[in-house]
């Protein structure tokens, strides 16, 4: 079993905590047989990795990470890229979540599929609230993919960094055997050794070509530039809780249940804008919509009246320019009723404006002198347009003497002789 294990273990690049492969290493070089007893001990996963709490699902990123379940995710407990895209893809289409945690704790792990599922999270953004929060460790690879959220949010004592690629080669040996092996002609790069300045330098770049990615995406997602990573997310270090936020590499600290608790109450809010509707019977006016929303939503309406004043200067902030604008329009009269606190400085200046134009209207029609009167009824349209046409008419009667009589000292006007008479064009 040793042999697989150690091959499996030096055919991957690993971005994880070096200190964590050396452990991974002591692992695979023991005669271990993966059985059950092997599992139990190192505890089994009943489930998925996530679960949903009142709108928010979390998914955990535990242990060393691998693309597909591996020996050392069966021995370790660790999570499988494959699962968690799973997992990531059935929480961003559900729609019962409202939000995505990315609860993470892990050294890192395999190379192979990060930069996938890190594309994948990246790309919904937008999409539903997705965070990352590190309570333990986020290092290497899984701090890729903490990037890849819309935040990463810190416990005090968590770390996070480690960006940069490793690798181990291991040269088997095999006692009292003698083993040839050839390499094609055409091939040969195939099997190069890593002691040798070839295979070194070969190696050397592979790795180095791999670091490029992982650092490039980490200044895309955080949106820093690729020297700021290079000269302050440590070189290939951790940093812990405040001093991480201070260099860049994380949003801010917090707690995993504050975090569970703030996005459940997004999710309030945004439930509230999706499923507000009012009740309306049939196909409403506008003023049966108003009058429905000030029964069912009285709080809300008398908020936005209160708003809607509240951010419109009074008439009274403004008294030279409605002075002056009465002057001008020659309806100074007006100046003392529009300069008080319930009228606004809008209001004002269309009033001023409306009274001109009834008052040029007046002047077109030769009923000029009958402005005031006009205007005394100007809040009720009724009572302006049969004012104005009551004006308007009586301006044009040549006579109403035969319609006015005397009688015992006094004065009577025969009012339905007049509206007759201007009936009959008269």
């Amino acid at each position: 079993m040793t042999p697989q294990a150690l091959q499996y273990l030096a055919s991957q690049p690993w971005a994880l905590e070096t200190k964590t492969l050396a452990v991974m290493k002591d692992i695979a070089a023991r005669e271990w047989q993966i059985t059950e007893a092997v599992a139990k001990q190192f505890g089994e996963r009943s489930g998925p990795n996530s679960t949903k709490r009142d709108g928010v699902t979390l998914i955990g990123v535990n242990g060393v990470i691998s693309r597909y379940a591996s020996l050392f995710h069966a021995a370790c407990g660790g999570a499988s890229v494959e699962t968690l895209a799973k997992e990531f893809n059935q929480a961003l289409s559900d729609p019962d979540t409202n939000a995505i945690i990315l609860n993470i704790d892990s050294p890192g792990g395999q190379v192979n599929g990060i930069n996938e599922l890190g594309e994948m999270i990246h790309a919904a953004r937008g999409t539903k609230p997705i965070v990352a929060y590190v309570g333990g460790a986020g290092c290497s690879a899984a701090y890729w993919l903490a990037t890849a959220a819309d935040e990463i949010v810190l416990d005090n004592t968590a770390s996070v960094g480690s960006i940069g690629v490793v690798a181990t080669y291991v040269k088997q040996k095999h006692d009292d055997k003698d083993v040839f092996e050839m390499v094609s002609s055409q091939s040969p790069k195939k099997r190069l050794e890593p002691d040798s300045q070839d295979g070194k330098a070969t190696y050397q770049a592979e790795l180095d070509q791999l670091a490029d990615i992982f650092i490039d995406r980490v200044a895309r997602n955080l949106s820093v530039s690729r020297d700021d990573v290079l000269a302050k997310f440590c070189q290939g270090g951790t940093a812990i809780g405040q001093t991480a936020i201070d260099k860049g590499m994380a949003h801010r600290l917090g707690s995993l249940e504050n975090l569970i608790t703030e996005l459940q109450k997004r999710k309030t809010t945004k439930n509230m804008s999706e499923h507000f509707s009012i009740n309306v019977a049939g196909e409403a006016n506008t003023t049966e919509i108003a009058a429905t929303l000030k029964q069912q939503f009285p709080e809300a309406v008398s908020a936005l009246i209160a708003e809607s004043v509240d951010s419109e200067p009074s008439a009274l902030s403004a008294a030279a320019e409605i002075a002056q604008a009465c002057i001008e329009a020659d309806v100074s009269s007006m100046a003392a009723k529009l300069l008080n606190s319930s009228t606004t400085k809008a209001e004002a200046f269309q009033q001023i404006e409306d009274a001109k134009a009834i008052k040029n209207a007046c002047a077109a029609a030769g009923i000029e002198a009958s402005f005031d009167k006009i205007m005394a009824d100007r809040n009720d349209l009724g009572k302006l347009i049969g004012t104005a046409i009551h004006e308007a008419q009586a301006s044009s009667e040549q006579d109403t003497t035969s319609h006015i009589t005397s009688s015992g000292g006094g004065v009577k006007i025969d009012t339905d002789e007049i509206y007759k008479a201007r009936q009959q064009g008269q």
